[in-house]
């Protein structure tokens, strides 16, 4: 199937069909996991960036280890490899794309958040309509103040937390398994806060 994975997906519908082509082997050894492990044929993922697109193989290579026998998961071809080791050998350039790449991304999004941080906290002081002369905000009573004071700290609680996503996927080990879930997921994550800590800030230039 040279890695179709939409042509699997319907074959694999087909049960009768995909048992026979569970167990076939090729002349050279390679079991089906084999050719998934094999990037001869790869064409680009899906997924935007190279450490989604690691993901997916991933995801893609697991998928299809759940529908072979379980014992072939581990056995080698002729040239004594297993599927797991033609993985890692096949997707070394994609891994150290990967690596790059949400290296440089979580560096660049480390510096945002580290930014963000200051002014949202320096705007936390800075009274919108001032102080009366006992030190009481004019607008105290005002809806708007609670918007403002509560959109305030859900934006410096999101920028340190975005903060520490970023530094604690800067201490990774950045393994190839850890592109299966963990990064990715961390990643998302560290977005996610810092989009919610940048646009309250913007929100609050504006007014």
């Amino acid at each position: 199937m040279h890695r179709q994975k939409k042509i699997f997906s319907l074959v694999k519908q087909q049960k009768i069909p995909l048992a026979r082509l569970h167990r076939v082997l090729d002349t050279e050894g390679n079991t089906l996991l084999h050719h998934v492990a094999d990037m001869e044929h790869y064409r680009g993922g899906t997924k935007p960036g190279p450490a989604l697109q690691l993901q997916e193989e991933l995801q893609w290579f697991e998928q299809v280890q759940e529908v072979i026998p379980s014992h072939y998961a581990t056995l080698p071809n002729n040239e004594g490899k297993t599927a797991s080791d033609l993985f890692k050998e096949s997707h070394k350039e994609q891994l150290e794309n990967a690596q790059k790449w949400i290296k440089e991304t979580t560096q660049s999004c480390s510096t945002v958040a580290a930014l963000v941080a200051p002014v949202v906290f320096a705007a936390a002081y800075t009274v919108p309509g001032g102080s009366d002369e006992n030190g009481k905000p004019n607008f105290i009573d005002s809806p708007y103040f609670l918007v403002f004071t509560v959109s305030d700290v859900f934006s410096l609680a999101s920028s340190l937390t975005s903060l520490v996503v970023f530094l604690s996927l800067l201490t990774s080990t950045f393994e190839q398994k850890e592109f299966h879930i963990s990064l990715p997921r961390k990643l998302l994550v560290g977005f996610t806060f810092l989009f919610f800590a940048d646009d309250p800030v913007w929100g609050d230039s504006k007014q």
